[in-house]
């Protein structure tokens, strides 16, 4: 609910806020420049034309699942039992992850430990595998690729005994999967979240998209398809506030394709900008339903940017680490204090308050759209339930 009254207009996907926007401020920050903008917008989208919304893992019909992340936690619980499940069904269950994760019990799968960030090495050397054994979809490749050529001779390096050195993965290893990824009939792929968190994480990504669609395993039964257009849950986006022009956004110039996809500031060059001004300086924040300096690496120099600030607000359920800097906190209420909903695909779910608000919290979206009327101009933003509704 909050993303879809407050999302910036014309963002297909975002976790930041337009509150300022009409006061004048560029500078919104999404916590999706940790994470989501690279696995769920930038990759999918300049690989394959969609992004991960308009996309989905055939799990039910799946022989095989494959790739890191840790559905035990990371995902919504009903991902770890749908996965258990198929795995009762016969399914096979593969995890790639440095670490031997709670998804590795609870699945009884096959773990492959590998090298942190290296992941995209592995996914090349099985694109490599595919294309030397001739186990590729040619109609696919003939009808529905460009530069295919080129990329065959960039994967000759990726060699299995290269990506052995660079990941760890035993070489037998690199040729099993790739022959059983080419040889199932549909493999489910999940790896949110993990690959993101390194410097090469959208090159990764992207590898893996691309290894899928080598194996035959890309909008197929059991494999990582695409939803039907128009199917989602339609939601009214025509009030959203645009981003103003009053200057650039804070790291347009090292992260142009963030900022491109998002429009929004990204988050890693605010400290620059507190502390030297660099292109210019920031001197207040808000800080809603986050924490800076336990999300993001180098706390130390977070603490330090949120330090130098002239003025900060956390709003929040909880004490974070960045509301010890806060010259103001505002206490938030949970989702079980609220009317509120969900959309999820074509689903839409309300969910019901079930107490009322604790102490002198309020909803976050109450929080902003007050902020918003105190600062002139409330009418943009919904004011009650009813108008959100209406939104």
């Amino acid at each position: 609910a909050q993303c879809d009254v407050f999302q910036p207009k014309g963002v297909h996907v975002s976790s930041a806020s337009s509150v300022l926007f009409p006061y004048g401020s560029p500078n919104t920050l999404g916590v999706g420049a940790l994470c989501y903008v690279s696995y769920g917008m930038i990759a999918p989208h300049v690989t394959l034309g969609k992004m991960i919304t308009e996309m989905f893992n055939d799990i039910d019909n799946s022989e095989l699942i494959v790739w890191g992340t840790n559905p035990a936690t990371d995902l919504p619980p009903i991902e770890m039992k749908r996965i258990v499940e198929a795995k009762a069904r016969g399914a096979e269950v593969v995890v790639i992850d440095p670490r031997r994760t709670e998804a590795v019990k609870l699945a009884d799968a096959q773990w492959v430990p590998i090298r942190p960030g290296s992941d995209g090495a592995l996914a090349l050397g099985m694109c490599n595998v595919i294309i030397e054994e001739e186990l590729y979809d040619d109609v696919f490749v003939l009808e529905w690729t460009h530069g295919f050529e080129d990329f065959s001779r960039y994967v000759q390096h990726f060699t299995p005994e290269v990506v052995e050195g660079i990941t760890g993965v035993p070489a037998d290893t690199v040729i099993s999967i790739a022959r059983r990824l080419a040889e199932a009939k549909g493999v489910s792929q999940l790896m949110y979240t993990g690959l993101e968190y390194s410097h090469s994480g959208v090159q990764a990504i992207r590898a893996t998209l691309v290894l899928w669609a080598l194996a035959g395993q890309l909008d197929t039964p059991g494999g990582r398809c695409f939803t039907m257009p128009g199917s989602s849950f339609p939601v009214n986006r025509s009030e959203h506030v645009a981003n103003p022009d009053t200057g650039p956004r804070l790291g347009k110039g090292k992260f142009p394709v963030y900022v491109h996809y998002r429009d929004e500031a990204h988050a890693a060059a605010l400290p620059k900008s507190v502390l030297e001004g660099d292109p210019y300086r920031i001197r207040s924040l808000i800080v809603q339903g986050a924490s800076l300096i336990t999300s993001w690496p180098e706390p130390e120099l977070w603490e330090k940017t949120l330090g130098a600030l002239d003025f900060l607000v956390c709003i929040d359920r909880q004490m974070t680490a960045d509301a010890a800097y806060a010259d103001i906190l505002l206490p938030a209420s949970t989702y079980f204090e609220v009317d509120s909903y969900m959309v999820y695909g074509p689903m839409f779910k309300k969910r019901d308050r079930m107490i009322e608000p604790l102490g002198e919290s309020r909803g976050d979206l109450r929080i902003m759209a007050e902020l918003a009327q105190r600062l002139g101009y409330g009418h943009l933003y919904p004011q009650n339930s009813e108008d959100g509704e209406e939104l």
